[in-house]
């Protein structure tokens, strides 16, 4: 039974891809940026002519499972070293503003979100990170899981609040304000 996943291939032009079948790893890139994707035992992956593709060696669940995850990453990681992934931020609130610093020879984000401090997040390597205005951030990374994780820890140093609505949101993230408690 081939699922719908299956039944897809992925294309590989612009990308350079070799499989390690002794680590179980493909590796893809463009130029000098590189992901690596470690699949599971149950698949084996075939490149021919430019398309990628993985064959399950047995038919159970857990092999389409990993068949969905495996063909999921990789179509991620070619779309991300075609083009980079984006996320756009922005922070709501009475002075809350990001600033871009170099500290200790670090790229470090620095929030003012109404503490009595300042946040601090260091950038990691793979992500770039602009500030257009000072209450806007655009992400950028071939990866789409590590802009998912440094998107999520920059969201969490000021939650959004569901009364007031201040806070760090996604662009274009709709907000429905609670109702608070009104005086008899």
């Amino acid at each position: 039974m081939l699922t719908r996943l299956e039944r897809t291939d992925l294309n590989t032009k612009g990308v350079t891809v070799t499989i390690d079948e002794k680590n179980r790893v493909v590796s893809f890139q463009k130029g000098d940026q590189r992901l690596e994707h470690r699949y599971h035992k149950v698949l084996k992956p075939v490149l021919e002519n430019g398309i990628l593709s993985y064959i399950p060696l047995e038919e159970n669940p857990e092999s389409a499972m990993q068949l969905g995850t495996a063909i999921s990453i990789s179509r991620s990681n070619i779309q991300g070293l075609i083009q980079p992934f984006k996320q756009e931020l922005e922070l709501k609130g009475t002075g809350f503003k990001a600033a871009l610093k170099n500290v200790d020879g670090k790229n470090t984000l620095v929030l003012t979100l109404g503490k009595s401090h300042d946040d601090i997040y260091v950038i990691p390597a793979d992500i770039k990170v602009t500030v257009s205005t000072p209450t806007q951030l655009v992400l950028e990374s071939i990866s789409k899981h590590a802009l998912g994780q440094a998107s999520a820890k920059i969201r969490r140093f000021r939650k959004v609040d569901a009364y007031k609505g201040k806070g760090i949101l996604i662009k274009g993230q709709v907000l429905v304000l609670k109702e608070t408690k009104k005086k008899k």
